[in-house]
């Protein structure tokens, strides 16, 4: 796709559900989701209160650890962890907790 298209699609099609991707994610989850990415603004969530609010009330809210979010990310994105090492390295920056 050029950049244009991109732009268009972005601005005019419809938003994909994650599930479609992850289907783990639970539904309660990907309507936050959902909501965040609403095109227009105001069927977005007003403020970051509203959003914790909405976070808190899902069935998993609590329930995942750093260390589990760690590992799930490592697992799904590890490109991420290895330009946290290079950036380590580089900028002697600490590792992220």
């Amino acid at each position: 796709k050029s950049p244009m298209r991109l732009m268009l699609a972005h601005a005019r099609e419809p938003v994909v559900p994650p599930s479609r991707w992850e289907p783990s994610i639970p539904e309660d989850l990907e309507q936050i989701i959902l909501r965040c990415l609403e095109k227009h603004p105001s069927r977005r969530y007003a403020n970051v209160r509203q959003l914790r609010e909405a976070l808190n009330r899902c069935a998993q809210a609590g329930k995942w650890t750093q260390e589990k979010a760690t590992r799930w990310w490592r697992l799904r994105a590890p490109a991420l962890f290895v330009a946290e090492a290079e950036a380590e390295t580089q900028w002697g920056l600490p590792p992220l907790k």
